[in-house]
């Protein structure tokens, strides 16, 4: 609230507001919406320019699809993931809650999100990778990349 207005989406609220809050969003009248997994799926807003994910995603294909938000007409975007192994247990409980046959899958599936999470590498090059595409990089652009020294360069002593 800090001088930026904000909305919520998520699903303690009524389906009015949150539709009401969804328009106002895409319309512009605020420029950030506060809101759970749910939000944004078949919207089309495409000048969105940072997503912040402030829980582990339970998998890759969801992270994907949530980063995909960013950035849509082309411009850059920018991803921030923070997570902490609480919010892998929280994840390996409802998979254990799960029926048996789906939880060797799933739990493969996460592990594969917080090794995408802890990777001190190019972060594009895994992320195709597990969807079967390669990529030859550095990227340049995400933390990894821009955290790295340059040909030549030393790194910093701090």
């Amino acid at each position: 609230q800090r001088g930026w207005p904000a909305l919520p989406y998520h699903a303690g609220l009524d389906d009015r507001t949150r539709q009401q809050n969804q328009q106002r969003f895409v319309r512009e009248d605020v420029a950030i919406m506060v809101a759970t997994i749910a939000f944004g799926m078949g919207i089309n807003k495409s000048n969105v320019r940072f997503v912040l994910h402030y829980n582990l995603p339970k998998d890759v294909e969801s992270y994907y699809q949530e980063i995909g938000r960013g950035g849509r007409d082309g411009l850059p975007a920018d991803c921030l993931l923070l997570f902490s192994q609480s919010d892998v247990r929280t994840i390996m409980y409802f998979i254990g809650e799960g029926a048996a046959h789906e939880q060797p899958g799933r739990t493969a599936r996460l592990q594969a999100m917080v090794r995408y999470g802890q990777n001190r590498q190019c972060r594009r090059e895994p992320l195709l990778a597990y969807f079967g595409e390669t990529f030859h990089g550095p990227c340049d652009a995400c933390d990894n990349c821009l955290r790295q020294p340059a040909a030549g360069q030393q790194p910093d002593a701090g």
